[in-house]
């Protein structure tokens, strides 16, 4: 399946706020990259394949590298480790999983 595939499923992410959940974003996993600015450049070459994905969560600027070529995976691990350093309590869902970050 191509990536644009994987980009349009719908996602949900909630946090928790002194006991209340609150849903932080539904949409899609593209939205969610575009509004949270995180970019995932794939790369191609003969003998491996890659993500390149990078985000700035405050002053900090993250640079993950992903081997591999399950393009829904590199999403949600993008999306998983820019919430575990944002540090609040988290229910992330995505296609067919479920995510709980920071749940100590």
């Amino acid at each position: 399946m191509d990536n644009e595939y994987w980009e349009q499923k719908q996602i949900r992410i909630y946090w928790w706020n002194n006991r209340n959940k609150t849903l932080d974003f539904k949409g899609t996993y593209k939205d969610y990259l575009i509004k949270k600015e995180i970019e995932i450049k794939e790369i191609n070459l003969k003998d491996k394949h890659y993500f390149n994905i990078s985000f700035s969560c405050g002053s900090a600027n993250f640079k993950i590298q992903i081997y591999g070529r399950n393009y829904q995976n590199a999403l949600d691990i993008a999306i998983i480790q820019f919430l575990t350093y944002l540090g609040d309590k988290t229910l992330f869902e995505s296609y067919n999983r479920k995510y709980k970050l920071n749940w100590w």
